[in-house]
């Protein structure tokens, strides 16, 4: 579990992040929240956007970036 998944399951920590999920450009925040949330495959995601799994995986990979550069601003990370 790398420090980005550890930070999710402390709950103080866990509002915090997701406070900032809210400051995310859509489709990266709702990719983000289906996959860490609802815990739905890249290709379960692809299909809600019509989109396919790859782009799913990329958007979710280049949100969690977004993400994380918002957390260590925030000193979470």
């Amino acid at each position: 579990m790398d420090s980005f998944e550890q930070s999710l399951t402390d709950s103080d920590t866990a509002i915090r992040i997701h406070h900032l999920l809210h400051e995310l450009d859509e489709p990266y925040r709702e990719v983000l929240l289906l996959r860490i949330f609802a815990e739905l495959k890249f290709s379960d995601i692809g299909s809600v956007f019509g989109k396919s799994e790859n782009w799913a995986g990329v958007t979710y990979y280049r949100g969690k970036r977004k993400l994380i550069e918002l957390m260590k601003k925030e000193g979470l990370l």
